[in-house]
């Protein structure tokens, strides 16, 4: 397969490296996309550009993953990606694509890959 993982954050880039370290992540992860880095915070569209812009992908082939509706979920749709909405606990508006937990995201994630569609 031929995924990029990237982080799109509200934190600073020093904040997330250090998060990803700890939590043992660091070395699967292709790049970092920060406001510190980018120049822009989520929902806005150019924190979602800078993304594609890094890994050289269009945003209709990129899957993003997070938990605010409006930040990550709308900003990622607004800007050509496809969306996945984490919702742990509480019901999904409907219409909303949405996963219960990051392994099922993985899942969803392999699944676009495997028809073509991610």
């Amino acid at each position: 397969l031929n995924l990029k993982i990237v982080i799109l954050s509200n934190n600073l880039s020093n904040e997330v490296v250090k998060v990803l370290r700890i939590i043992g992540v660091k070395d699967f992860v292709d790049a970092i996309a920060t406001p510190d880095l980018s120049g822009y915070f989520k929902p806005s569209l150019g924190a979602f550009k800078y993304v594609a812009n890094i890994v050289r992908v269009p945003p209709n082939r990129i899957i993003h993953i997070g938990d605010s509706l409006e930040e990550d979920y709308m900003g990622a749709l607004k800007s050509g990606m496809k969306a996945l909405l984490v919702v742990r606990k509480a019901n999904p508006p409907s219409g909303i694509r949405y996963v219960r937990s990051l392994d099922e995201a993985c899942d969803r994630v392999l699944a676009f890959e495997h028809v073509g569609e991610g």
